[in-house]
């Protein structure tokens, strides 16, 4: 009786171990999954934010001041450049 109830523990525990270790492959399975998902999602995001902005420029390295008039500051900069910048391309 002892052996056939030390039998079915060990069955038991077995059971146990199987089910556990299936959980666990589940569950990593479908983290890598989401991990490839964001991954893709964030790609996606940054040709999309790249794509918004690949016909703008922007100006860097200009000092700011208060109450300035960007639309001059950028039609000055534009001036010097020879660009013609119609002021409806001015974006604040």
């Amino acid at each position: 009786m002892r052996q056939e109830h030390a039998e079915s523990n060990r069955e038991l525990r077995n059971a146990f171990k199987e089910l556990e270790k299936r959980q666990v492959d589940e569950v990593h399975e479908r983290y890598e999954s989401v991990g490839a998902t964001v991954e893709r999602l964030e790609k996606e995001v940054d040709q999309h934010n790249r794509a918004n902005i690949k016909k703008n420029a922007v100006i860097l390295g200009v000092p700011a001041t208060k109450d300035e008039n960007i639309t001059a500051v950028i039609k000055a900069i534009a001036e010097a450049i020879n660009c013609q910048l119609p002021e409806c391309y001015v974006f604040r």
